[in-house]
């Protein structure tokens, strides 16, 4: 279980999910069978905003991780790998292109978001970043337990604003030579900022270092979770 945070906060060697030999998994499985619902900000244009408060996070849609838009929830964070996308319209079908790296996108013929020198035409793309969280839920929904207290995994996209806000902070952190390349050893909560333009307004995510974890905490991620 090695991860290099010294780029883009891990590797895809990292492992989601216990990847030994059980009676239950048979077969070649790999990481790309893995499917980790995702984390969501309850946003006023959203579905979810019928019966969730704007601000809040949602665990799979369904599930609170925070009920006021001021509160936050502890997290960790397990991975974090940054990538670039093609931007589209909202709306559009069809499915983004995704680049490993900046200098791919280039070569594919796009041009950055912000880049003034390239036609109005011209395909766009931009940073994101997907970090998997351990994030605390109710019992009856938890996968994981320790002193009471339930977690699930959860993966939050972060692009745009979010990506400012919160991938940028996550990041800084993790090349602290200290951690010894185990970002899960930072102490993390994670809360949410309402966001305006002249027209709209939105919430993004923003993470605050808490320190870190203790041995004992970090021993239980290394052996239950990771």
């Amino acid at each position: 279980m090695k991860m290099d945070l010294q780029t883009t906060g891990a590797t895809e060697e990292v492992a989601l999910t216990k990847s030994e030999p059980t009676t239950t998994l048979q077969g070649d499985w790999n990481i790309s069978d893995i499917n980790i619902p995702r984390v969501n900000l309850v946003q006023k244009m959203s579905p979810t905003s019928e019966d969730f408060k704007l601000g809040t996070f949602l665990f799979d849609k369904t599930i609170p991780v925070t009920n006021e838009q001021d509160e936050r929830a502890e997290i960790v964070v397990l991975t974090l790998k940054k990538y670039y996308e093609e931007d589209k319209a909202y709306g559009d079908g069809d499915l983004p292109v995704r680049f490993d790296t900046e200098q791919a996108a280039k070569d594919a013929g796009f041009h950055h978001k912000w880049d003034k020198t390239a036609d109005k035409e011209a395909p766009r793309y931009s940073e994101r970043a997907d970090a998997v969280l351990l994030l605390p839920v109710p019992l009856e929904h938890a996968h994981y337990e320790r002193d009471g207290v339930g977690y699930v995994k959860g993966l939050l996209t972060l692009k745009g604003t979010s990506y400012v806000s919160c991938a940028r902070i996550l990041a800084t952190a993790f090349v602290n030579p200290s951690l010894e390349g185990k970002g899960y050893k930072v102490k993390w909560e994670i809360g949410s900022k309402k966001m305006s333009s002249k027209t709209i307004s939105w919430y993004v995510p923003v993470a605050f270092n808490k320190g870190k974890h203790d041995q004992a905490f970090v021993e239980w991620i290394e052996a239950e979770v990771l």
